[in-house]
């Protein structure tokens, strides 16, 4: 079982950091050229030159894009490589090396540390903020002239520096996402807000199941967490994993209200039909609302191929009543098994907070008891 907190596998994510790198040497190139043609133009010159005009190139942009699309470590090590291939280029090579390295870290601990939906502005602010500071200090590095106007057109420049960053990182993510099918957090915080469709029909149609997902949601996240998998994507399965159940919410416990069961009606095998059922159409659904196939694969996979073992011994009981016997695998979920680790978290989370909830007496002993049994239930199964 793998961890799906890598994004991506080795392979691509090699295309997207060399691609992503390629486009950034490219980018300061065309910079360098830019700035050396409006270095000669008057109205530029007013807040210096060449050197100056250097500063608004989005030498952070690459950094930026990979922190959000792979991660940290990748971007940070790409940062380098930039900043050591912006020294090959810049005539003024140490001093302009530094302002772009600076600018890129503080881009990938921003983004980071504020997971949210402006975490490209908050980056781009963040930049804007350490190019004012770079500037002057490369002002220093370069042995230029320290007036008040090279210090002035470092800081304007800078700033728009960071502004290009976060619009050339804003325009190259999407394309990324959708070249290279990634999933990032940005995409994860979008399909958990509780405005969307599915979300919303499932909190007013089936409040049982929108309840229960949400517990099971926290539950995964803190158990991401604590073996270093990825706790939002693990988080935002949950909250879609049971959206097949929309189609009969009355044939599931959580939203009876205590009402009558319809399952007491019909036979246990046209009750595993049902249930099991909420697999497939739940894959429908997502597909139909375009949800990422990385959590489309959380919903056949959190029951994997484990039996219905209420209905099983009801309809094994019924069966040697009447002299007669049932076969195991008619009564399990299609399958697949889980194939990453969050998958696995949210199949235990599912089981251990149904489980849980079913208690007559909530207290920690009967909780640690409920969650073994769930746990060895689970592994016993080869799940």
């Amino acid at each position: 079982v793998t961890s799906q907190s890598s994004r991506l596998g080795p392979r691509t994510a090699f295309w997207v950091a060399s691609s992503a790198l390629m486009f950034q040497t490219l980018l300061v190139r065309v910079g360098m050229f830019g700035a050396s043609v409006l270095s000669a133009r008057p109205e530029t010159g007013g807040l210096g030159g060449f050197f100056e005009l250097q500063f608004a190139i989005p030498f952070a942009a690459c950094a930026l894009a990979l922190s959000l699309l792979i991660g940290s470590q990748v971007a940070l090590v790409a940062a380098l490589m930039s900043a050591l291939l912006v020294g090959f280029i810049s005539p003024h090579d140490l001093a302009i090396s530094a302002f772009a390295f600076a600018g890129s870290v503080v881009a990938i601990y921003s983004v980071q540390r504020y997971r949210t939906r402006n975490a490209v502005m908050v980056a781009a602010a963040a930049v804007a903020g350490v190019n004012a500071v770079m500037g002057a200090a490369a002002s220093l590095i370069a042995n230029n002239d320290w007036t008040w106007k090279s210090v002035l057109g470092g800081v304007v420049f800078g700033i728009i520096g960071a502004a290009l960053t976060a619009g050339v990182a804003s325009f190259a993510i999407p394309i990324y996402e959708s070249a290279f099918d990634i999933l990032t957090d940005l995409n994860l915080l979008e399909l958990s807000n509780a405005d969307n469709p599915l979300l919303r029909q499932l909190a007013i149609r089936t409040p049982g199941t929108s309840y229960h997902s949400f517990m099971v949601g926290v539950l995964a996240e803190e158990a991401a967490k604590a073996i270093g998998a990825n706790a939002l994507l693990a988080r935002t399965a949950c909250l879609y994993h049971d959206i097949g159940k929309l189609a009969a919410p009355n044939m599931y416990i959580e939203n009876q209200k205590g009402g009558p069961n319809p399952h007491d009606k019909v036979s246990p095998l046209d009750s595993v039909r049902v249930i099991t059922g909420h697999v497939r159409r739940g894959i429908q659904m997502a597909t139909e609302a375009d949800l990422p196939p990385q959590i489309i694969d959380f919903i056949p996979q959190h029951h994997g191929t484990r039996v219905l073992a209420y209905f099983y011994h009801k309809a094994k009981a019924q069966a040697e009543a009447r002299g007669g016997h049932v076969n195991m695998d008619d009564f399990r979920y299609p399958g697949p098994k889980p194939q990453s680790k969050e998958a696995v978290i949210l199949m235990l989370a599912d089981g251990a907070e149904a489980s849980v909830r079913s208690l007559e007496e909530h207290t920690p002993e009967n909780i640690r008891a409920i969650v073994k049994k769930i746990v060895d239930s689970v592994v016993a199964d080869g799940q």
